[in-house]
């Protein structure tokens, strides 16, 4: 699926790397390898996702700079609601990045330090700590995930996308299925409609029955 502030789109197939194409402005996504491979975009991390991760870390392997990791993405978020549309100051971006990138370099400091796993059975590549692959992610992928500085528009989660996706959960757990593809996508059609509807604050009946009448409401941002 893909969604806006004023569009839902639930798409029908069989794998789960079968996405969209033709694309354009910032997917935000929560480091699923294949959403790298759309073209015409760019990335952002959904932030929302790390600090869960950073939480486990913290309680079950008491690193210190997953603490430090945590304030800083929530001064980040307040920062953000406090500038809400406008661009962050590029002094106040340049003070949070270097506290990030120092972050980074103390948890890989740390890391370096420890000594090695034990390599299971007949496995090739050293294995590597929780806490030390999502160092890297956020090493790596560091212009993802501090996207939001500096682009008003993107978001610091994609909450809302989780939100359009709950109906779509709960119709599974229910029925498990459906009995057709052309039912699924039909579903899926409907949902999607009813959906951006909503978002644009129009009325879900009235838009109901333009389209029996042979007419297609006018929405925007689409």
């Amino acid at each position: 699926m893909a969604s806006t502030k004023t569009a839902t789109y639930y798409h029908v197939s069989p794998k789960r790397k079968s996405l969209l194409d033709g694309l354009s402005g910032t997917v935000i996504h929560d480091h699923w390898k294949s959403y790298y491979n759309l073209e015409g975009v760019e990335y952002s991390l959904c932030n929302q996702h790390q600090l869960p991760e950073l939480k486990a870390i913290i309680e079950h392997d008491k690193e210190p700079w997953a603490q430090a990791m945590t304030r800083l993405l929530r001064v980040a978020l307040r920062c953000r609601h406090f500038h809400e549309h406008h661009v962050i100051p590029v002094a106040r971006i340049k003070w949070l990045t270097n506290i990030y990138n120092n972050i980074i370099r103390d948890g890989l400091v740390y890391h370096e330090a420890l000594p090695p796993l034990p390599c299971k059975g007949k496995q090739d590549r050293q294995p590597q700590r929780t806490g030390h692959n999502l160092l890297l992610r956020l090493f790596h992928y560091k212009q993802d995930v501090l996207r939001v500085f500096h682009d008003p528009s993107v978001p610091f989660t994609n909450n809302d996308t989780e939100r359009d996706l709950r109906m779509m959960k709960c119709k599974q757990k229910i029925s498990g299925g459906f009995r057709t593809d052309q039912g699924a996508e039909q579903f899926a059609r409907i949902c999607g409609f009813i959906s951006a509807i909503r978002k644009q604050g129009l009325s879900i009946i009235s838009s109901i029955q333009t389209i029996f009448s042979g007419s297609i409401p006018v929405l925007s941002g689409i």
